[in-house]
């Protein structure tokens, strides 16, 4: 099993058990009148250079999307079997479109964004989501945010030993 397939399944299962614990989850399986209520649906969240000039990453995308999908057939989160929504931003390597997308993101009810890529303007994207309250799953060790970023979480291998 190669490093980054290793590093993709530990980023599933760390938003599964990131949303399973976070997110309250209310009667997903009470019955209604009509029969069995639809369980809620999480929003999970992407902001990336899917089509950025100097950085394009147009499978990023897809790829988190087939992630989700992948967890939804398998009966999705916690004990309800809570479906997930994969919500993809565009930044287009762009510092205007990166705070944008964070905007966006928050907006649109995202409980928390994983392996989100914002390079141009990192601390914009940064104070939007700190604001909105949503964590940042899976950004690279490499990442100006590591040791900074109040709502970032790192596997414990990854994990400075100070925090």
């Amino acid at each position: 099993m190669g490093r980054h397939h290793r590093v993709g399944w530990m980023l599933a299962l760390a938003l599964a058990c990131t949303t399973a614990l976070a997110v309250p989850v209310s009667p997903a399986g009470a019955s209604t009148r009509f029969g069995k209520s639809a369980a809620p649906m999480i929003k999970i969240g992407m902001l990336a250079p899917i089509t950025s000039p100097t950085a394009a990453n147009p499978d990023q995308g897809e790829a988190f999307k087939a992630a989700v999908a992948a967890f939804n057939k398998r009966g999705g989160v916690g004990k309800n079997g809570t479906k997930m929504e994969a919500v993809v931003c565009d930044t287009k390597g762009d510092a205007n479109g990166e705070v944008g997308c964070a905007r966006t993101l928050a907006n649109a009810g995202v409980v928390a964004t994983v392996s989100d890529l914002a390079y141009n303007n990192p601390s914009g994207v940064q104070e939007v989501l700190a604001a909105a309250g949503i964590p940042r799953i899976g950004l690279v060790s490499a990442a100006v945010w590591r040791h900074t970023c109040p709502s970032r979480w790192l596997p414990a291998r990854e994990r400075d030993p100070s925090d």
